[in-house]
């Protein structure tokens, strides 16, 4: 499980395409990309240890690792060259976090984050195609919360004996309700959220002035709860497992040059699930059928689908028909459809009615 400190969803699709790039022999497949929830407030101290330990904050001290925690390359190579199936190794790194925090403006600090996204795209990559083949490898890629992409200002003055976090201030608040909110800051009592301190969280896109009561700005802060702090990228990669495109076909009957239903009928054979887009009729006719939904791994999936017009015997022999669906990391991909389709028809050309007469 490898742990970037304030990754955002769009620095994890941004990390995907580095590893891609550095993936040359493509033996890595996203098999999963989803979301979590990120504890609150989403501030390190707070976040972190919950996901490292796999309890709510408050528990965090008392509860031991989920898995052999390390921050060096060379620890992490040499812990998977000792694993054996079943461990659990997190791979601990500051960034981006720290590079965010240490940035001038909201420019600079994306561009280096991104220099610094692709510098350990590239050490990730080498160091998981260096384990062993027979090996078997999941990677997990998350983070302990995201953060605001955009700058903030500081502008609200600490609740009385809070320690500034960005967006988020930790204290002792004399809470009495579980959630207090009081013009645009909401009062998080710390037994309600499972925190060691009561937390107080923004509301708006601003922050917190700092300890020593500085204002200014900062870029891309966190510690509040709009959504791209609190959703956090929850990625999974595994090592050869190639995709197969899914199995397609199209059943049906129907009259000739009338309106007629069919079936459509998906097949995905990977472990990993795919998502149909749209079926496409490239020839004869132009046709284009919308069918956005998920299919899972292993799975079957059916729609019935209206054909405004039938086509003839002769159309259908020329039918090409194409499924357009993504992969788990949103690449678009495209198969052939196998065409089972059936035609009734009052007239074929090339008939004679008067053939039994002669």
């Amino acid at each position: 499980m490898v742990v970037l400190d304030g990754l955002g969803y769009a620095d994890m699709k941004y990390l995907w395409d580095e590893i891609c790039r550095f993936d040359s022999s493509k033996r890595l497949t996203l098999s999963q990309a989803d979301v979590a929830f990120a504890p609150l407030p989403t501030i390190t101290e707070c976040a972190k240890p919950a996901l490292l330990k796999g309890v709510r904050p408050s528990l965090a001290d008392a509860q031991p690792d989920l898995g052999r925690v390390l921050t060096k390359d060379e620890q992490v190579k040499q812990a998977l060259a000792e694993a054996v199936a079943g461990d659990l190794i997190i791979w601990k790194d500051p960034e981006p976090d720290r590079t965010y925090h240490n940035s001038s403006c909201k420019e600079v600090a994306l561009k280096n984050a991104r220099g610094i996204l692709g510098g350990f795209a590239h050490r990730l990559t080498e160091l998981v195609l260096r384990v062993p083949a027979e090996k078997p490898l999941q990677i997990v890629v998350t983070t302990d919360h995201g953060r605001l992409m955009a700058e903030s200002s500081r502008l609200h003055a600490l609740p009385e004996g809070a320690l500034s976090r960005q967006r988020a201030a930790l204290g002792d608040f004399g809470l009495r309700e579980s959630l207090e909110i009081r013009d645009d800051v909401a009062y998080l009592h710390r037994s309600a959220y499972g925190l060691p301190k009561d937390c107080a969280v923004l509301l708006s896109g601003d922050a917190f002035v700092t300890q020593d009561g500085r204002q200014g700005v900062d870029a891309y802060p966190h510690g509040g709860i709009f959504p791209e702090e609190v959703l956090i990228p929850w990625w999974v990669i595994e090592r050869d497992c190639r995709a197969d495109h899914p199995g397609v076909q199209l059943l049906g009957k129907g009259v000739a040059g009338r309106s007629g239903r069919f079936r459509l009928r998906i097949q995905n054979p990977n472990p990993i699930p795919l998502e149909a887009e749209s079926l496409n009729v490239v020839s004869p006719q132009v046709l284009a059928f919308s069918v956005q939904s998920a299919i899972p791994p292993m799975d079957m999936v059916e729609w019935e689908l209206e054909m405004p017009t039938w086509p003839t015997s002769r159309e259908l022999e020329q039918f090409v028909v194409r499924l357009f669906y993504r992969l788990p990391d949103q690449r678009l991909a495209e198969v052939d459809a196998e065409v089972h389709l059936e035609v009734e028809e009052m007239y074929q050309q090339g008939d004679n009615p008067l053939e039994d007469l002669l």
